[in-house]
């Protein structure tokens, strides 16, 4: 797609921000070498100021590619890693904003309980949005929220079976 692309578009693709494009290193490689080269395009990154279709460049941008990989899967593992100790923590409870019809305990360890002020609003937001005949927005309207507020809690983990372990199967 992007060789045909170049073939058909441009000369030069542009990237503002090197890691931001690619963290793959493979992949990286086969898009230069398998798509923008042999359709005459070249590569610039602008933050790095390396162009691909210069040989001296060439090694500094595979370089790039491969530290940016690094960087992503080392990211991802701290990210994993810290997710996985909140899990493991005692009732698994993640802290963060009180969903609607939820409210917290007053002992610790603070973990949810439902709310029976409020369960009753979360619960009509479903049933009426279950009918099809409301978008975000005019159901916000009708119950006084803002449409990213009626989404937030039709899409929240915990109404749709994703909390308790924080995935969704």
């Amino acid at each position: 797609m992007l060789g045909s692309a170049a073939r058909s578009g441009f000369d030069v693709l542009l990237v503002g921000y090197y890691d931001r494009w690619q963290r793959n290193l493979r992949r990286f490689l086969e898009l230069i070498e398998d798509s923008l080269h042999p359709a005459g395009a070249t590569l610039l990154m602008c933050d790095v100021h390396l162009l691909s279709s210069n040989g001296r460049d060439w090694q500094r941008m595979k370089e790039q590619a491969n530290r940016a990989e690094d960087y992503s899967i080392d990211l991802g593992r701290r990210i994993a890693d810290g997710f996985a100790a909140k899990f493991n923590r005692p009732y698994g409870d993640q802290g963060g904003t009180t969903p609607l019809g939820f409210r917290r305990t007053a002992e610790p360890p603070h973990v949810l309980e439902i709310d029976p002020a409020t369960i009753g609003q979360a619960v009509h937001l479903f049933k009426e949005y279950a009918t099809g005949h409301y978008s975000f927005a005019s159901l916000g309207a009708q119950v006084g929220m803002a449409p990213e507020r009626v989404r937030e809690i039709l899409a929240a983990p915990i109404f749709n079976g994703w909390y308790r372990r924080g995935k969704r199967s």
